[in-house]
């Protein structure tokens, strides 16, 4: 199926569709990306990219004296898994705390960072002093620590449990790879490959697929069937990643409906409306090459 292909009508409620046209018309397209070939060639050792993160004066993001009583997020509204665990903390009413981690600055990277999270990745939480980070494992931790409704991640029901757990084993290779690869080709690779934009798009049109036909098979409402679950809230702002290259959802009504129902859950909003705003006003392609080099944009994780 094309990427462009897209069924009539908002993939979202009406009151999003000035964001998505706004979005739209902040793309630029392949040819003047092309333009841009000779200006980011330059190459810089891991080390000099390493020492220049570390340098970089950054806020301290967690004091463990002063944040032992607290539920701390570490995050950042441009990553796909941080909006997952922000959409569920809200939609639970869970008091938290956000603290904004500057991956356009590297501080991901930073030894300082690697205290908390030696994988250096987001999100990270920080509950009353015990850190947990890759967001799966998060959303797994919050559903069973705050008691939160069953349908999330279910205590008492293995089988259900289990399929939970297939969909998000499923989700890192089978679909957040392909998105991740395919906005890297379409919008930050320099050069312009168009071989590359072309196979990383047939990876998405694939995936969607297989969310259309196979998780949604048979009309079910969410990927679990009549009730959400935290799968939903990891697939969903994985979907709306793709909104960052102008990517639909395609002839795929099935998939459609589904967004359209999980973006008229509370908390989607708060958790998006950010997110929106800054592919908007930076028009990311542009604002990362101002910002890092070549080298520097291969090792962020979004």
């Amino acid at each position: 199926m094309s990427d462009s292909g897209g069924a009539g009508g908002s993939v979202f409620p009406s009151n999003w569709s000035s964001l998505l046209s706004f979005i739209t018309s902040s793309r630029r397209n392949a040819n003047h990306n092309a333009n841009h070939n000779t200006n980011h060639k330059k190459k810089i050792s891991t080390t000099k990219s390493q020492s220049a993160v570390d340098q970089a004066p950054l806020p301290s993001l967690y004091n463990s004296e002063a944040d032992k009583d607290k539920l701390i997020l570490l995050g950042n509204g441009m990553s796909q898994p941080s909006r997952a665990v922000m959409w569920f903390l809200e939609v639970n009413r869970i008091p938290y705390e956000f603290r904004l981690v500057r991956i356009m600055k590297g501080q991901h990277l930073s030894d300082q960072y690697a205290t908390i999270n030696p994988m250096r990745k987001v999100p990270v939480i920080i509950d009353h002093g015990d850190v947990v980070f890759e967001s799966h494992t998060i959303l797994r931790y919050l559903s069973q620590k705050y008691n939160t409704p069953d349908h999330w991640y279910p205590r008492s029901d293995l089988l259900k449990r289990t399929r939970i757990d297939s969909y998000l084993d499923w989700h890192h290779l089978g679909f957040r790879k392909a998105v991740v690869a395919y906005i890297f080709a379409k919008s930050l690779g320099r050069p312009y490959d168009a071989k590359a934009v072309a196979r990383t798009a047939k990876e998405v049109q694939k995936a969607m697929d297989i969310l259309n036909d196979v998780w949604l098979m048979n009309g079910k409402k969410y990927l679990m069937g009549e009730e959400v679950s935290i799968a939903d809230l990891s697939c969903v702002c994985e979907l709306m990643q793709l909104r960052m290259v102008d990517s639909d959802l395609g002839n795929r009504p099935q998939l459609q409906a589904y967004v359209e129902r999980m973006a008229a859950w509370p908390g989607f909003e708060k958790v998006h409306k950010l997110f929106f705003q800054f592919v908007k006003m930076k028009k990311l392609d542009d604002y990362y090459y101002q910002h890092h080099d070549h080298d520097d944009i291969k090792k962020a994780k979004l």
